[in-house]
C-alpha cells in the first residue's frame, strides 16, 4: 500500500518536473524513448506511414476534446494518492495533445511545400515535336568585314534548336562555293560538305549555337561590285557589312530595311532580309554632288480661238518638260482682259492670278513631262477701228516654247490677218490631231510659233444679218363641205416642217366661229394676239421625235347665203391667213350632187389631182429616209368631230403662198334639195 503510494507520488512528482521544464522537440527526436512515455505514441526517426499518422491523430483529438471537458467525463481516482494526483494527470495529458498537434501541423507544413514543388512535374505536360520538323534554324546573323573590291570576309552565327534526340540530324548552313576560315561548334557536332552545301551532323538535341567564318569572292560589272552567297532559311536574318571606305552607294537586294552609316572613313550597311532571300551586295562610288540648279522648262502649246460677238473664248493645252531640278511651281503669262475659267491638270493644289501672271501650285514636286488645260476667257475690244490681238497663254521664264494657234469664228463674224511677228500661217489641215479634235467647226486660219514672244492681230468685222422665216408650212390641207342653206365647215391640217417658234400665227375669216384645235394629235389650247391673230402653241409631246413633221390641225364653220329661188348662187371662200409661207396648198371642196357648178376664180384653181412633191435636196438623210406619216383625213375618220362628206368633189390647189391671201370663188346652179 504505501509502495503504491510512493509510486504514484514519484509518478506525480515527474510529471510535474515535466511541466516545469519541457522539451518537445527532444523527446521528438528521441529515437529510444518508450512509447508509453508519451501517451502511448511514438514520434521519432520510424516516421509512420500517412495512414497510421492520421488515425492516431483522430485518436489524439478525441482524447483532447475529452480532456478539455472534464466536467462531462469522469476520470478514474486512486483513493489511495493523495489530493493533488487527479490534476496533476489532467495537465500532463493536455501537454501531450498539444505536441500531438503541433507535430501534425509541422507534417501538414512539408507535405504542403513538397506539393508546390513538385506540382509542375505532375500536371505540366512535355512540349509536342512538331510532325516532320526535326529541327529549325532560330536566328541567324552574317558580319562581313574587310569587304573590298577584291572579296570579303563574313563570320556567321547560326542559333538552332534541335527536336529530336537520338538520331543523326543534317542542318544545311552555307553554301559550298564560299571559302571556309573558321569553324566553332558544339561538343558531338561535326561540319560536312555534300551536294554544294556545308552541313551540320549532330545527335544532339535542345538550343545549340555553331559559328562559320568563311571569304567569298567580288565580281565586277559596268562598274558596280557585287558579293552574293546562298544562305539557309532561318525565322530572322540580320546582315551587319563593314565598307572600308566612304561616299559609297550600296544596295542589299531583297532588303526589307536598311541603315546606312558613315564614319572614320567606314560605311556601315545594317538590314533585315525575309526568307529564303540570298546574301547580295552591290556598291559603287557615289557620283559627286552637283550644284542645286533652277528647273528649266520646255513647253509646247496647242491654242484654240473662238471668236463670237462681243467675247473671244479659249483653249489651251500645254505640256511641259520640266528638266534639271524638279519644281513645284508652274507660272504662266496671260494676255490683257483676260479671265480663267478653269484649270486641270495632276497633283494641282491651288492656282492664283497675280497681275498679268498665273501660278499654279503642285501637291509635290514634278521632274519630267507635266501637262495641263487651261480654258479662259477674253473681251472682244478693238485696239483702233476692228483690230484685236488674239489671246494665247505662254510660260513664263523658260527656255523654249513652241505652239500652235486655231482660230474659228461664229457665223457672222469676217476675220482678216492684220500682222504677225514671229508667228508664221500653216495649212489647217497641217495642225495635229489633238488640236483640230477640240473644234467641230472650220478652222478659218492657222500658226504656229517658237518663241513667246510672238504677237497675232486680226481684224474683226460683224455684218448685217437677214432676217429668215423661222418656219415653213410644207403642206395646208383643206377639207370643206358646202350645205344646201350656203353654210360651210372646214377641217384645216397644216404640216409644219421646222418648229423653231412657240406659236403659229393664223388669221381666220370674219365669219369663221373656231371649233376644235390639235396639235400632233393631242388637245390645244389657243390664244389671241393683240391684232386680234390667233396663235397656236407649238409643243411636241415627250418622245416625239425632234426631225418628225408636226401636224396642227383646226375646225371651224362659217355662215353663207343660200341659193334664190331658181337654185342660182355665188360663193367667195377664203383660207385663214398664215404669218409663215406655205409650199402647198389644196382643198378638198365637197358639195351637193343637185347643182351645177363653174366659173371657178381666185388664187386657187382647179386640177383633176394633186401635184407630188419630193423632199429638198438639204433635207436631211434621217428626214427623207423616215416613213411619211398618215395625213389627217376627213374620210379617214380619224378627226375629234364627226364631219359630214358627200356630194360632188372638187380640188383646188396653190403651190407657193407668201403672205396674200388665199380665197377661191365659184358660182352653182339648179340647186334643189
Amino acid at each position: 500500500m504505501n509502495n503504491e503510494h510512493a509510486s504514484t507520488t514519484n509518478r506525480s512528482q515527474n510529471a510535474s518536473d515535466s511541466s516545469r521544464n519541457p522539451e518537445p522537440e527532444t523527446a521528438l527526436r528521441n529515437d529510444d524513448a518508450d512509447p508509453e512515455e508519451h501517451g502511448g505514441e511514438r514520434i521519432g526517426a520510424d516516421r509512420p506511414s500517412l495512414e497510421r499518422r492520421t488515425a492516431e491523430t483522430a485518436e489524439t483529438a478525441e482524447t483532447a476534446e475529452m480532456l478539455d471537458q472534464p466536467g462531462e467525463i469522469a476520470e478514474p481516482v486512486n483513493s489511495d494518492a493523495g489530493p493533488e494526483t487527479v490534476p496533476e494527470r489532467k495537465g500532463a495529458r493536455a501537454k501531450t495533445a498539444r505536441k500531438v498537434w503541433a507535430a501534425l501541423l509541422l507534417a501538414l507544413a512539408i507535405l504542403a511545400a513538397a506539393g508546390a514543388r513538385h506540382r509542375n512535374a505532375f500536371f505540366r505536360k512535355p512540349p509536342e515535336v512538331p510532325t516532320g520538323v526535326p529541327f529549325m534554324i532560330a536566328a541567324s546573323e552574317f558580319v562581313g568585314t574587310e569587304i573590298s573590291a577584291e572579296g570579303a570576309r563574313f563570320e556567321s552565327r547560326f542559333a538552332i534548336r534541335i527536336f529530336t534526340r537520338g538520331v543523326w540530324n543534317r542542318i544545311p548552313l552555307v553554301s559550298g562555293d564560299v571559302a571556309i576560315t573558321r569553324i566553332r561548334l558544339p561538343r558531338g557536332a561535326w561540319l560536312h560538305l555534300e551536294d554544294g552545301r556545308y552541313w551540320l551532323l549532330t545527335r544532339a538535341g535542345g538550343a545549340l549555337e555553331a559559328e562559320i567564318g568563311f571569304a567569298v569572292a567580288a565580281t565586277e560589272s559596268d562598274g558596280k561590285h557585287r558579293v552574293s552567297f546562298e544562305r539557309p532559311p532561318s525565322v530572322t536574318c540580320r546582315l551587319d557589312a563593314l565598307f572600308q571606305e566612304e561616299g559609297l552607294e550600296i544596295e542589299v537586294r531583297n532588303a526589307q530595311s536598311v541603315l546606312m552609316t558613315e564614319s572614320d572613313g567606314t560605311t556601315r550597311v545594317t538590314a533585315a532580309l525575309p526568307d529564303l532571300a540570298p546574301v547580295c551586295l552591290t556598291w559603287r562610288s557615289a557620283l559627286p554632288a552637283l550644284p542645286e540648279t533652277s528647273p528649266t522648262f520646255h513647253a509646247e502649246t496647242r491654242t484654240l480661238v473662238s471668236i463670237a460677238e462681243g467675247t473671244i473664248t479659249g483653249r489651251a493645252r500645254t505640256v511641259f518638260s520640266i528638266l534639271h531640278a524638279p519644281a513645284r511651281e508652274l507660272k504662266l503669262m496671260m494676255p490683257a482682259r483676260t479671265a480663267v475659267l478653269e484649270l486641270v491638270g495632276p497633283h494641282i493644289r491651288d492656282w492664283r492670278i497675280s497681275g498679268h501672271t498665273l501660278s499654279v501650285h503642285l501637291e509635290k514636286e514634278i521632274l519630267g513631262p507635266y501637262t495641263l488645260d487651261i480654258r479662259y476667257e477674253s473681251a472682244l475690244a478693238t485696239d483702233d477701228g476692228n483690230r484685236i490681238v488674239v489671246p494665247v497663254m505662254t510660260v513664263a521664264n523658260n527656255s523654249r516654247e513652241t505652239g500652235q494657234v486655231a482660230i474659228v469664228a461664229q457665223p457672222g463674224m469676217d476675220i482678216g490677218l492684220d500682222s504677225a511677228a514671229f508667228a508664221y500661217p500653216v495649212d489647217p489641215g497641217e495642225l495635229s490631231a489633238e488640236l483640230a479634235a477640240m473644234t467641230g467647226q472650220p478652222v478659218l486660219l492657222a500658226y504656229r510659233y517658237a518663241r513667246p514672244d510672238f504677237e497675232i492681230g486680226l481684224t474683226v468685222r460683224r455684218h448685217r444679218e437677214i432676217g429668215t422665216a423661222r418656219n415653213v408650212i410644207a403642206r395646208a390641207n383643206f377639207v370643206m363641205h358646202q350645205t344646201f342653206d350656203g353654210k360651210r365647215m372646214t377641217r384645216a391640217v397644216y404640216t409644219l416642217s421646222d418648229d423653231h417658234q412657240r406659236f403659229l400665227r393664223l388669221q381666220l375669216p370674219e365669219t369663221a366661229d373656231l371649233w376644235n384645235v390639235s396639235v400632233a394629235d393631242h388637245p390645244a389650247r389657243p390664244v389671241k394676239d393683240e391684232s386680234g391673230a390667233l396663235l397656236l402653241p407649238l409643243a411636241r409631246p415627250e418622245g416625239m421625235c425632234a426631225r418628225a413633221p408636226l401636224f396642227v390641225e383646226i375646225v371651224y364653220a362659217e355662215d353663207g347665203s343660200p341659193p334664190d329661188e331658181r337654185g342660182r348662187g355665188q360663193v367667195r371662200v377664203a383660207l385663214p391667213i398664215c404669218a409663215e409661207p406655205v409650199v402647198h396648198t389644196t382643198v378638198r371642196l365637197h358639195v351637193p350632187d343637185t347643182g351645177r357648178y363653174g366659173a371657178f376664180a381666185g388664187t386657187l384653181r382647179p386640177v383633176e389631182r394633186f401635184s407630188a412633191f419630193r423632199p429638198a435636196v438639204g433635207t436631211p438623210a434621217s428626214a427623207r429616209s423616215a416613213p411619211t406619216p398618215a395625213l389627217p383625213d376627213a374620210e379617214s375618220g380619224t378627226a375629234p368631230l364627226p364631219f359630214p362628206v358627200s356630194g360632188q368633189v372638187v380640188l383646188l390647189e396653190q403651190v407657193l403662198a407668201i403672205g396674200s391671201p388665199q380665197w377661191f370663188s365659184y358660182e352653182y346652179s339648179r340647186l334643189r334639195r
